[in-house]
């Protein structure tokens, strides 16, 4: 069970209700990560406008933001959101098992275009060892044509997915 109280569908109401409504309409489903949110309201609606932005942002597509979920998820022990997004990938871009257990051990051989690619590495490195990060790497990622508003927020997508595996962990979601 976990440690705190969480809202689940069926109760939602206001900001909650909006967000899980789109999560049903878009998943049919209400991730643990996100039901967990719910225990503290406020800081739900920040989160969930953080998650719109992501959902609609120009440039990091679907696809590689699941890449990013999934490997940050792999290496920092978020077993729940390793599951999640590897059933998501293996649906969305028919990956067998064989291929997403590649991709977990080297982004590489991530089926993505180059330039998604390289900003999935970027932000694999930089979840695993920031202080080895320099200039020619944010370099190189503008050279494919990512802005630096760009590289910001998906290393600020794969923080957050630290943040959120730490918490999952804290209030004992997998209970749930």
């Amino acid at each position: 069970m976990p440690l705190i109280k969480t809202v689940t569908y069926e109760a939602a109401e206001g900001p909650i209700k909006q967000m899980y409504d789109v999560m049903m309409e878009r998943a049919s489903m209400i991730p643990k990560p996100m039901q967990m949110r719910s225990a503290s309201p406020a800081l739900f609606e920040h989160w969930s406008r953080n998650m719109r932005y992501y959902m609609e942002h120009p440039s990091l597509s679907v696809m590689l933001l699941a890449h990013i979920r999934l490997l940050v998820a792999f290496n920092h022990q978020y077993p729940y959101c390793i599951d999640l997004n590897s059933k998501m990938l293996q649906s969305f871009l028919n990956l067998s098992d064989d291929e997403i257990a590649a991709v977990r051990t080297n982004p590489e051989l991530a089926r993505l275009d180059n330039k998604d690619k390289a900003m999935l590495v970027f932000v694999v490195r930089s979840m695993q060892a920031p202080e080895d990060i320099e200039a020619t790497d944010i370099e190189h990622l503008q050279t494919l044509g990512w802005t630096d508003a760009d590289i910001f927020d998906a290393v600020s997508y794969g923080a957050d997915m630290i943040s959120s595996g730490i918490l999952f962990h804290v209030f004992k979601m997998a209970d749930a």
